[in-house]
């Protein structure tokens, strides 16, 4: 559903508060989860000038955020994707500010 996160550019790490919604079983159910200080690594992203994080907060469980700088990039333009084959329901998008 939503998640809140510090991303530490110098150390590689990411730290992460997660708000999902299981759809199963009906009626569903919402819970959260953290994971802290979690090492990332990076690539080139999908459009020009972006790039992608990818960690994985749980053991089998891997998440990428392509990120694209703007405003001389203090700022990031952010989107949640699955690069897992077949995984790839459901998204979330934001901004992040840096300080």
């Amino acid at each position: 559903m939503d998640a809140l996160g510090v991303i530490d550019f110098k150390a590689k790490t990411i730290g992460i508060n997660f708000v999902l919604q299981d759809p199963y079983p009906v009626p569903s159910t919402e819970y959260q989860a953290q994971a802290l200080d979690l090492p990332f690594t990076t690539s080139p992203g999908p459009v020009p000038g972006s790039f992608t994080i990818t960690f994985y907060p749980y053991p089998d469980v891997t998440f990428g955020l392509n990120l694209l700088p703007v405003n001389g990039g203090t700022s990031f333009l952010m989107q949640n994707f699955n690069p897992t084959p077949d995984a790839q329901g459901g998204s979330a998008t934001g901004t992040c500010q840096m300080q």
